[in-house]
């Protein structure tokens, strides 16, 4: 989890499969991020993802589907990490789209153990009769850990979030407890299989999304 003195990149391809109160979803995305050569604290990052659902309250075959592109840019000073993101969303044969901006502010507490809390807003735009546009925003304070044995890597963190969204029809609490657990093992140096799950504890449901990929990491010497 620290910053490496070397310039390089990473590479990541996920394909993942969730079961929701109000959907089931599954799809895959792939990103890469990379810390400058003349200012190795700073790291930029893109990820495009594709996700198709089918709300459990339909009584018909039809799976929507959303097209996704998110950035990022941090800053690394002493053990304090600063973070600011974008991100679009499309979907297909539905007069939707959203944009989402995020602040975040962390602190590696060790080598391996990064605290963090941050802001994200969203504004979702539909068009079509009985449409409502929303438009939120999401507060979040976590912890994320990283530990290796042998071959392995493991990341496991926790994260309490909330939303001052309007609930008038959603069956739903404002507040959310995620878990995020991955093991990964290394194929090679530069060459990690990952799997991983992710849990959201809701007053009134569970989710959870289960994933499968690889990730790989490409180093230049600076």
């Amino acid at each position: 989890m620290g910053l490496s003195k070397e310039s390089g990149s990473t590479q990541i391809i996920d394909a993942y499969r969730g079961n929701g109160k109000f959907a089931k979803t599954k799809g895959f995305m792939i990103g890469t991020t990379s810390n400058f050569v003349a200012y190795p604290n700073i790291t930029a990052g893109v990820t495009v993802a594709y996700d198709k659902y089918k709300y459990k309250s339909d009584n018909n075959d039809y799976w929507g589907r959303d097209y996704d592109v998110n950035t990022y840019f941090s800053y690394k000073l002493d053990k304090n990490l600063f973070t600011v993101g974008f991100g679009y969303s499309q979907a297909r044969h539905v007069e939707k789209r959203g944009y989402i901006g995020n602040l975040e502010f962390g602190r590696f507490l060790t080598g391996n153990t990064y605290l963090y809390a941050g802001v994200e807003g969203q504004d979702r735009i539909y068009k079509g009769e009985g449409s409502e546009n929303l438009r939120f925003a999401n507060f979040k304070l976590g912890i994320l850990r990283q530990d290796t044995w042998k071959k392995l890597k493991f990341l496991n963190g926790i994260e309490v979030n909330m939303d001052n969204r309007k609930y008038d029809v959603e069956d739903r609490g404002r507040g959310n407890l995620t878990f995020v657990s991955r093991v990964s093992y290394y194929i090679y140096d530069d060459l990690l299989f990952d799997v991983q799950y992710r849990g959201t504890k809701n007053s009134k449901f569970y989710d959870n999304v289960v994933g499968v990929g690889f990730t790989h990491y490409f180093k230049n010497k600076c």
